[in-house]
């Protein structure tokens, strides 16, 4: 019997800096404060779906070095199962720095790393993950021909495939068809079809490309979810974020995992709006990250405006 979650994707570390202002071409600038914080999308996701409930499993790859022991650190301790995860002695643990302006702006630099050796050989060796996965879950911070042949087996095999197209970028049809579960934001929606787009073109969309069903992120807005025949408005209240970083991935993770509890995708996404809120109501990522037992279940949620 197919149980547990399976996310494949980037694990990071990243280093912000609170800055005045982003640097201009040839200034030094000094920083006011700098933080150190678990991410990546891949293990930010199976973070928010264990902490959530989940019996979640991780594909990934990581350095040899201080760096990826604490992202295997955060993650263990989450309840993230880390028998896939790729201990390379060759590439360093993916990092991001991150400059934070006073007046909200950002500038990131990523570094992959060991991300781009998340490879098809990983998917072979761990094949036994994704034939007994429920659901399995994919980013695009790896390469995108793993992601392409992780979702083609995944969905041969019988599973729920969730792919969240973040960062976005142009995707094949042969991936889409494959998707069972779709879910961008309103900025990766707009991207993948080339402008803003009305229900009747998001409707439209999930045709075309085969998908069964989109869950449309929007923001203090709450969410849609959208099929061949509905477009359906999950409305939420707004409460004052104090750092929205890893809502998104709290919001898959929560979804994920009420889902593989046989949950309708409405009341899914109910309890992942939820999940959300508490996320973004305190400071960092994978550390603001709810527990089960935090998660208000059965009522509309509040979430911010952002």
């Amino acid at each position: 019997m197919k149980q547990g979650i399976v996310v494949i994707g980037s694990a990071n570390y990243d280093f912000v800096y609170r800055v005045a202002h982003i640097p201009r071409p040839g200034e030094t600038i000094i920083a006011k404060e700098r933080m150190t914080n678990p991410g990546g999308k891949g293990a930010n996701q199976a973070v928010a779906a264990a902490r959530a409930g989940g019996i979640v499993h991780f594909i990934a790859c990581v350095g040899k070095d201080s760096q990826g022991e604490r992202l295997l650190e955060s993650m263990g301790s989450s309840g993230v199962k880390g028998s896939g995860i790729r201990i390379l002695e060759d590439q360093p643990t993916g990092m991001a720095n991150i400059y934070v302006s006073d007046d909200g702006e950002n500038c990131i630099l990523v570094l992959p790393g060991a991300n781009e050796k998340v490879d098809i050989a990983l998917l072979d060796e761990q094949d036994e993950l994704l034939r007994n996965g429920q659901i399995v879950v994919c980013q695009l911070e790896i390469p995108l021909p793993t992601v392409c042949e992780a979702l083609k087996r995944a969905h041969a095999y019988g599973a729920v495939t969730v792919l969240n197209p973040s960062p976005v970028q142009l995707l094949p049809d042969e991936l889409l068809q494959c998707v069972d579960i779709l879910i961008p934001n309103e900025t990766e929606m707009a991207a993948l079809i080339g402008h803003t787009p009305s229900d009747e073109e998001l409707k439209a969309y999930a045709v075309q490309k085969q998908i069964g069903t989109i869950v449309l992120t929007l923001g203090g807005r709450g969410c849609c979810i959208v099929t061949k025949d509905q477009v359906t408005y999950l409305p939420c209240r707004s409460i004052e974020a104090v750092d929205t970083t890893g809502a998104g991935d709290t919001f898959l993770g929560a979804l994920a995992t009420r889902l593989g509890e046989r949950y309708s995708i409405e009341e899914a996404a109910q309890f992942a709006m939820a999940a959300s809120a508490i996320t973004v109501s305190r400071i960092g990522a994978q550390q603001a990250m709810p527990y089960r037992a935090e998660i208000p279940q059965g009522i509309t949620p509040d979430l911010p405006t952002t």
